[in-house]
């Protein structure tokens, strides 16, 4: 789901529907959340997109034409410079590397892709004219994440794709994982320190309500009690939230999920 400011969404829906998106208007809401005024919710079915950098300008285009074929959006960049520029503006999901290129090679681009951190996580192909085992060794240490001979079956390449976008969703999937499990982490541990210091004030309230002098003062009495009450509640809250243990899923080979609660985290 996309949100977008009124004054930036029409001058845009066109371009959307030029890069082959299947937007839907859902909703119209109002807010008034920092400069924002109004939004649209735009709701669309998107496939996944495909950066072909390669200086054959013939080879790409058929390329692209092929993988446009099986309904990707692909975007073609003919030298490593475009390539970068094209990578930073569309994002890709998959992108397919030339090895020999004007300027820069394909294994000194992929180096300064896995390098930078805005894009080390994109799925990287190799597809090269060198086929020797060589090569693919330098390409995969330079850090692609597949190499494939120029000499392949379109299927074969397709296979790939499907793989290289497989990976990339569960790799999503992990880090959300573990983003939402430090979270609550962080916060377990929050809830232990704020804890210890109601606990010890229950203690002094108890003794306090036991001292002689005190107990014959009933007022005193009374408020040392809705205060232990209070206390209670304090601690009562804090002992549930540690009880809660992460749900985490897991992947099941038929691109379902399993569920299950994390009993290793101490609680």
């Amino acid at each position: 789901m996309f949100v977008f400011p009124l004054n930036e969404t029409l001058p845009h829906l066109h371009y959307i529907y030029a890069l082959r998106f299947k937007p839907q208007i859902v909703s119209l809401f109002l807010s008034e959340l920092h400069f924002y005024k109004i939004f649209y919710v735009v709701l669309w079915t998107m496939p996944n997109t495909i950066l072909i950098i390669d200086d054959n300008a013939e080879y790409a285009s058929s390329l692209q034409i092929g993988l446009e074929a099986e309904g990707y959006i692909v975007i073609s960049a003919l030298n490593p410079i475009n390539g970068w520029k094209e990578m930073e503006r569309c994002q890709p999901d998959v992108i397919l590397v030339d090895w020999d290129m004007p300027g820069l090679s394909g294994i000194e681009l992929v180096k300064l892709m896995k390098a930078d951190v805005a894009h080390r996580s994109r799925y990287i192909i190799m597809i090269t004219a060198y086929t020797g085992t060589k090569n693919v060794v330098q390409g995969l240490d330079a850090g692609a994440d597949d190499y494939l001979g120029k000499l392949f079956e379109i299927d074969e390449l397709l296979a790939r794709i499907r793989s290289g976008l497989r990976i990339r969703s569960l790799e999503g999937r992990i880090s959300e994982e573990t983003r939402r499990s430090t979270a609550l982490e962080m916060a377990m541990s929050v809830a232990d320190k704020v804890g210890n210091p109601i606990a010890a004030a229950k203690m002094y309230q108890q003794l306090l309500i036991k001292n002689a002098n005190v107990a014959k003062q009933v007022e005193v009495i009374d408020f040392l009690k809705t205060i232990g009450n209070l206390l209670d509640e304090a601690l009562n809250l804090i002992n549930e939230f540690n009880s809660v243990k992460p749900l985490q899923s897991l992947p099941e080979p038929d691109g379902k999920t399993i569920v299950h609660r994390n009993d290793n985290i101490k609680t």
